[in-house]
């Protein structure tokens, strides 16, 4: 178990809900009824309700940099994340792409390429522990439908 310093969890929380509305935008070309679940609801993000289908999405600012995604699965040593969605789907975004794989899909690929867990600490003591998931298994997957990101404004304009 390695402990690093999470980031500031307002400013990735403000990230995150952009990206959230950007994949929500994307989607409703396809699918209008598409809705985002408002509030402090931790099991899914987006929610399609003709075709009862739930959408957990995720933003890795530092995925470019890492060359891994971050998969939350324990928080306080209580499950979390990928241990407790009910969502069928996981959109993993990065600055270059989207990444649409279903939770059961990912689940298979963090457990068959043996993904490292590193517990991190935040400055308020909180810990995170998540599955480190290298990009390129995604990027080269059968289960993952990878559609290019278009260039969007900084996200500090948001």
């Amino acid at each position: 178990m390695s402990n690093i310093n999470v980031s500031n969890f307002d400013e990735d929380l403000r990230y995150g809900e952009a990206v959230e509305q950007e994949v929500l935008q994307l989607i409703q070309k396809k699918n209008s009824s598409i809705r985002k679940v408002n509030g402090n609801f931790k099991s899914f993000d987006l929610y399609i309700p003709e075709v009862n289908l739930s959408i957990e999405v995720k933003y890795d600012i530092k995925s470019d940099e890492t060359g891994n995604f971050f998969i939350e699965c324990e928080f306080n040593g209580e499950p979390s994340g990928i241990q407790t969605t009910t969502a069928e789907w996981w959109i993993l975004v990065d600055g270059q792409n989207y990444y649409f794989i279903e939770t059961e899909s990912l689940g298979y690929l963090i457990q068959l390429n043996n993904c490292y867990k590193r517990t991190y600490t935040g400055k308020d003591g909180t810990k995170v522990s998540s599955y480190l998931l290298r990009k390129d298994i995604l990027y080269f997957s059968p289960y993952v439908k990878r559609i290019p990101r278009k260039p969007q404004k900084p996200i500090d304009s948001v």
